[in-house]
């Protein structure tokens, strides 16, 4: 399996992780490790992560 994130991906994923792990360290990191393992074998291509207590209309336009 390959996973390819664009930097602002990863740079998501670790907002995600770094907003729950200061509640929740452990469940950071099984919600960390789940996204990744749900992910099948073959190529993918991950261009954002979307951030769903943001107004929708902001994230389109960080992916246009």
């Amino acid at each position: 399996m390959k996973i390819k994130f664009l930097i602002a991906a990863e740079e998501h994923l670790e907002d995600i992780y770094n907003s729950i792990a200061g509640t929740n360290e452990h469940a950071a990191v099984r919600l960390y490790n789940d996204f990744l393992d749900e992910i099948g074998g073959y190529s993918i291509y991950i261009a954002a992560i979307w951030d769903c207590r943001q107004d929708p209309r902001t994230n389109r336009k960080k992916i246009k």
